[in-house]
């Protein structure tokens, strides 16, 4: 059985431009590694995620980022079981102000999306919109 979680959070960092870039690297590293399939996208100092996989790999990863110190206030949007196939792949992104309008990588951050089942896609989309705009 497979399960997917959504979350947003704020970064409890001040982060540069380059500390971003080396969290999402390393967290689409070890992801992708361990099987896990998702989106996790950070903006205007907040993080957005969706993890999927294995339901014991998902639950595992999801009490590690509860317990990391880089996040407060973690919202949790949806836990569900999933039955379509899996995401392709682990995708991260920072999404800065001037890239809020890219056509290209906005579509491919909404195709991502696209393998979850209707529920949760449509409030990960929902989601994905306010996040978007809070830049």
């Amino acid at each position: 059985m497979r399960l997917a979680i959504c979350y947003v959070s704020n970064s409890s960092l001040e982060l540069s431009a380059a500390q971003i870039q080396e969290l999402l690297s390393e967290t689409q590293y070890l992801n992708n590694k361990n099987d896990i399939k998702g989106l996790l996208l950070f903006s205007d100092g907040n993080f957005f995620q969706v993890i999927e996989g294995e339901t014991a790999k998902v639950n595992n990863l999801w009490q590690k980022i509860k317990k990391d110190d880089r996040h407060k206030s973690i919202i949790k949007i949806f836990e569900e079981k999933i039955t379509t196939p899996p995401f392709d792949g682990f995708l991260c992104d920072y999404i800065a102000e001037e890239e809020k309008y890219q056509f290209d990588n906005l579509k491919r951050i909404f195709d991502q999306l696209k393998s979850l089942d209707d529920k949760p896609r449509d409030t990960a989309q929902e989601v994905l919109k306010l996040f978007l705009k809070c830049q």
